[in-house]
């Protein structure tokens, strides 16, 4: 994170206008001060001076569904579904943001077209059976499971 703070610091030094360079202050904000009011003003600056940003949108949507500001965060996931609609990482982080607003279905689809656009992306089949698993659909849990942790392999990341 200090080289991370410094980096974002030089970049902004050098162009204030860059929004990759504020997207970079406001992760360092949030992870390493814990200083939500100053993340979010930089993930918003990010997004201000460039709205077609697909990764400030996805980075500030995380940020909003972990600060439990569900609605928000999904929709920020929306419009980075919108700017980016092939990439997997994208479906799968807003099917991360539909699972923590306990919208377990909408969440499945998102795994699922994860992994449609990439079969081996396997943690969107570990995240898919915690959503069916928190729905109580054990058995439908079972497939995906098997999926994540292929040949044995049990060791979570969850």
């Amino acid at each position: 994170m200090r080289k991370a703070r410094v980096a974002a610091k030089q970049a902004l030094a050098l162009d204030p206008s860059l929004a990759e360079a504020h997207l970079a202050n406001a992760e360092v904000l949030l992870n390493q001060d814990w200083d939500f009011a100053g993340a979010e003003q930089e993930f918003q600056r990010t997004l201000a001076l460039n709205p077609n940003y697909s990764t400030g949108h996805q980075w500030y949507g995380e940020y909003l569904s972990v600060r439990g500001r569900h609605a928000e965060g999904i929709r920020e996931l929306q419009t980075t579904l919108s700017l980016d609609p092939l990439s997997p990482v994208v479906h799968h982080q807003a099917g991360q943001t539909c699972q923590q607003a306990r919208q377990y279905d909408r969440a499945i689809d998102e795994y699922r077209q994860a992994l449609a656009l990439s079969s081996n992306f396997n943690i969107s089949y570990e995240s898919m059976s915690w959503a069916y698993r928190r729905q109580g659909e054990y058995a439908e849990a079972i497939a995906p499971s098997a999926m994540a942790f292929p040949a044995g392999n049990t060791t979570s990341r969850a």
